[in-house]
């Protein structure tokens, strides 16, 4: 077999669920390479370790701010593409989610996003997070929220990588049953408003109000330590421009996919009402042929029934000349007449 350590293979059978840099749509990246980003405000000079780490791009990100970066995975094809691509910022090594490559109390940060839900014995996840964790450590672990994520599928039905999916307070308690201290961060894509400059900083980001309730979000970020966490929060805005203006652009490109749509409806009605058309005049055609047909048929029955009748008086009549022949022949008379041999010369069929 030709060698494989470049990730070719990966990416010959891309499946759309393993995140490869630049094959998934941008929402998809963006909720993927948010939560790394949000991770790397908390790795600096930290031992981060990326539990499930796929491609190797969250590992690769977590690096920049860490002290040293450790991914894990336990397929080899990701593995080697990690190590193609991301070799030079991160450490990788196969691995196991419920039985990690690490000593205890090793690392100070553990990131698994997007891991436990295709575990069958996701607790092992959990508890061997607070094993490698150090004591003042943290551990971010992110899932699908189970109530929207199969809403949001609909007809596409559940994805058939997910083992098993959990809602707030499932993931809730799972963690706390391990973890003396949880917070549960929401994960939304929502618009924001930004302030920047051509040569402006990164600045604080200002939250508005929400009454969104927690059950509805989108994914859930656990962040588990055993020590105190003081409160979190983080905000992504992607490189994607003016939304207003995007989303602008967007409609008119969708107000002109409307009008090609509908051209393409009436096209299509014109051609049912066509074919309405044709069917009632062929409809119309093979009732007047039936008609025909009933009117031969009935025609053909009077026929039959005018030879029956013909037949059988050509049968009556061929018996009665039959009889009067026969009486002829017997009569004294004709034979008397063969006697002398005068008369009709009848052949004699008497006995």
């Amino acid at each position: 077999m030709a060698s494989r350590a470049n990730g070719q293979y990966l990416l010959e059978h891309f499946t759309g669920e393993r995140v490869i840099p630049g094959l998934v749509e941008d929402d998809l990246w963006n909720e993927h390479i948010a939560r790394y980003l949000f991770a790397s405000t908390l790795a600096s000079g930290k031992r981060v370790l990326d539990v499930g780490c796929g491609t190797g791009y969250g590992t690769d990100a977590l690096a920049r701010d860490a002290s040293n970066a450790l991914g894990f995975d336990i397929s080899p094809d990701a593995i080697d593409y990690a190590r193609f691509h991301y070799g030079r910022s991160a450490s990788f090594s196969l691995g196991s989610a419920t039985e990690f490559p690490a000593p205890n109390r090793s690392f100070d940060l553990i990131t698994a996003f997007e891991v436990i839900e295709h575990l069958s014995e996701w607790p092992k996840l959990v508890t061997e997070a607070e094993r490698v964790v150090t004591n003042d450590g943290l551990f971010l672990v992110s899932t699908p929220n189970r109530s929207y994520y199969a809403e949001t599928r609909g007809e596409v039905g559940p994805n058939e990588f997910h083992i098993h999916e959990f809602d707030y307070d499932e993931f809730h308690q799972a963690l706390a049953a391990v973890f003396p201290h949880v917070q549960i961060l929401t994960q939304n894509q929502t618009m924001a408003i930004v302030f920047s400059g051509e040569a402006a900083a990164r600045g604080e980001a200002a939250f508005g109000d929400t009454d969104e309730p927690v059950a509805t979000a989108h994914f859930y970020i656990g962040v588990c330590s055993l020590s105190p966490i003081p409160p979190l929060s983080f905000v992504y805005v992607p490189n994607s421009g003016n939304a207003l203006r995007d989303r602008e652009r967007n409609v008119a490109s969708l107000k002109l996919e409307l009008e090609e749509a509908r051209a393409e409806h009436q096209k299509l009605l014109n051609i049912h009402w066509n074919l309405e058309k044709e069917f009632d005049l062929r409809a119309r055609w093979a009732q007047d042929l039936d008609g025909q047909v009933a009117q031969l048929l009935s025609e053909r029955d009077t026929l039959i029934s005018e030879r029956d009748t013909l037949l059988e008086r050509l049968h009556r009549e061929e018996a009665e000349i039959a009889m009067e022949r026969s009486l002829v022949r017997a009569s004294r008379w004709m034979r008397l007449g063969r006697k002398l041999g005068v008369g009709p010369q009848l052949p004699d069929t008497s006995p």
